[in-house]
């Protein structure tokens, strides 16, 4: 459940001039009218496409996007333009990499979709976007041009990505009584390579020259009639179900290690929270351990809190403390219960409950993960939640040795109780 950094949805094409610019203008567009509370930016790496011919408003410039790579974050670059979308003007990019851009979206304050024109595909700034990107899609005319997908796959499996990050859309944008005689093929020989495809064409409309000409005049939502709508509402309803399933944690763990940008105790620690399935080690987390399993894992601050919210002691507990979950508690002739405890500083519980929880709750997934059984199967054990921090400081070396005292604590106040 990574929230400050964006999911990067890239559009990259194998041939020019087959509407990558225009698709991304409108997908902005629609994005917005379908999730206004959504932030939601835009950039390009495409030197003849620049974002602010479409969004900017007169008294709100912005910076050009070279400026991303001069140390200052995304965040506090971006300029709100026209449809309240955020973007940054087109500019000469300098040199990069895509670890440094991967380093500089993972340190930036930016929870929600940043679209990205990935220009010329085989140039260098394609190359960068598409090893950072967590969806990529890709307009297409015929079967003829799925053999250039190669590219966009390779670059794609070298930032440590997957081929379901790819989506096609079929871009009829010439005669359509031409193109519809290769639909049909063009359908039938990307599934057979293993390509997602949209079910929806970008079509040629007779009206958009006139009705996207100046200022915002890439932006087709003035035109509700138009062939083009639908293509652009299913587009949009995609990258949105992408978003709110999140971006692979595979990935993600790859790119760390790529980069050479994971804490030094990751190793010993698992990093993926079992509650969202997503990676904790940059957003505040609780460290989790149990014992005797000697089990490590990091938990979300905002799933263990969302799982609280279920319990009746929710009202002591605060992400800024301990908690104690024992398993295999015996009461009323039943095994299968959990002591949920809150400990003070010093260890002591000063509030305690046994409940037992609903099959289908995430308690019952957070004791599989300490423990490796289910509630039914448990023998005693103990799972401590030590108090939410960021993640690269739980896994630093100092806060470990810390931690230990706190343990002894915790642990002395678990056998007075008992």
């Amino acid at each position: 459940m990574r929230k400050t950094m964006p999911f990067v949805v890239v559009l990259a094409a194998a041939a020019r001039r087959i509407g990558r610019s225009t698709l991304m203008d409108n997908l902005a567009v629609y994005l917005r009218g379908m999730a206004e509370d959504l932030p939601l930016a835009a950039i390009s790496f495409d030197p003849g496409h620049d974002p602010a011919q479409t969004f900017v408003l007169p008294d709100n410039p912005a910076p050009g996007i070279s400026q991303l790579f001069q140390g200052q974050s995304l965040d506090e670059q971006l300029a709100l333009g026209q449809f309240g979308i955020e973007y940054l003007k087109t500019d000469t990019l300098p040199p990069l990499s895509s670890s440094t851009l991967r380093q500089l979206l993972r340190e930036s304050c930016f929870p929600g979709i940043l679209l990205v024109d990935a220009g010329p595909l085989g140039e260098k700034p394609a190359s960068t976007a598409l090893r950072a990107a967590d969806l990529v899609i890709s307009p297409l005319r015929n079967a003829s041009g799925l053999a250039a997908l190669a590219g966009i796959r390779r670059e794609i499996r070298a930032g440590g990505g997957t081929d379901d990050m790819l989506w096609l859309v079929p871009a009829m944008i010439e005669d359509p009584r031409q193109q519809e005689r290769q639909l049909a093929l063009l359908r039938f020989a990307a599934r057979e390579r293993g390509c997602q495809v949209l079910d929806h064409e970008f079509m040629v409309d007779l009206d958009l020259p006139e009705a996207t000409r100046g200022p915002g005049g890439s932006v087709l939502t003035r035109m509700p009639e138009s062939r083009t709508r639908p293509l652009f509402y299913h587009l949009a309803r995609l990258v949105l179900r992408q978003f709110e399933s999140g971006a692979s944690s595979a990935c993600h763990l790859q790119r760390l290690r790529m980069d050479d940008a994971l804490p030094p105790r990751f190793r010993r620690v698992e990093v993926i929270c079992p509650l969202c399935g997503n990676l904790a080690c940059f957003d505040l987390t609780h460290y989790c351990e149990s014992l005797p399993q000697r089990r490590r894992w990091l938990l979300h601050a905002e799933c263990f809190a969302r799982l609280m919210t279920t319990h009746r002691l929710k009202s002591f507990w605060g992400a800024g403390q301990a908690a104690v979950l024992r398993t295999a508690v015996e009461a009323d002739g039943q095994s299968s219960q959990l002591k949920l405890l809150l400990p003070d500083a010093d260890g002591s519980c000063y509030e305690s409950d046994l409940f037992s929880p609903a099959a289908d709750s995430g308690w019952q997934t957070l004791v599989r993960r300490a423990t490796g059984r289910t509630l039914a199967e448990q023998f005693p054990a103990v799972i401590m939640i030590y108090p939410a921090l960021s993640g690269k400081r739980v896994l630093g070396v100092d806060w470990y040795r810390s931690c230990a005292a706190l343990r002894k604590r915790l642990r002395a106040g678990l056998a007075e109780e008992v």
